[in-house]
C-alpha cells in the first residue's frame, strides 16, 4: 500500500470550479431553452464582452477557490485512498464519474427538482464536479508516475 500526496492537484482545480460551475450554468440554460440566450441585439455588446468574461473569470476564480477547495480537498483524498489498491479507480472517466455524481446529486438533493434554475444548477455542480475531479486526478502522484513509464 502506497500513501500518494494530493497537495500539488487541489490548487488548479479549485481554482477552475467557479469559471467551470459558470460554463456549466450556461450550457445548461442554453440547452433548456436555446432561442431565449442569444438575440441580434447582442451583437452591439459584443466588444466589451471579453473584459467582462475577464473580470468575471478572476472573480469567479476567486469565489470558486474559497468553496471548491474543501469539496475537491475530501473528493481528491477518497479517490486517491481508493485508486491505491485498485488500478481500475484510477482511469479517468472513473474519477469524471465519480466527481460529476458526487456534486451533482448532492446539488440536486439541496436544490430540489422542482424548477428549471434548480435543475439548471445541479447540471452546472455536477459539471464542475466532474471537471474538477478530472483535474484533480491529472496531477496526481500515480497519474505522473504511470506518464513517466
Amino acid at each position: 500500500m502506497r500513501a500518494y500526496s494530493t497537495s500539488p492537484t487541489l490548487i488548479p482545480a479549485s481554482l477552475a470550479a467557479g469559471p467551470v460551475f459558470l460554463l456549466g450554468l450556461a450550457i445548461a440554460f442554453w440547452a433548456s431553452e436555446p432561442t431565449a440566450t442569444w438575440s441580434p441585439m447582442m451583437t452591439q455588446e459584443l466588444i466589451a464582452l471579453p473584459f467582462q468574461l475577464i473580470a468575471l473569470g478572476a472573480v469567479a476564480s476567486i469565489v470558486g477557490l474559497i468553496l471548491g477547495f474543501l469539496p475537491i480537498w475530501i473528493g481528491t483524498k477518497v479517490m486517491t485512498w481508493l485508486s491505491e489498491d485498485n488500478e481500475g479507480m484510477q482511469l479517468p472517466i472513473v474519477w469524471a464519474i465519480v466527481g460529476g455524481l458526487a456534486a451533482g446529486v448532492s446539488a440536486w438533493l439541496a436544490l430540489g427538482s422542482d424548477n428549471l434554475a434548480a435543475q439548471g444548477g445541479a447540471i452546472a455542480f455536477g459539471f464542475t464536479g466532474a471537471v474538477c475531479a478530472l483535474l484533480s486526478r491529472v496531477s496526481s502522484d500515480f497519474a505522473l508516475r504511470h506518464a513517466s513509464g
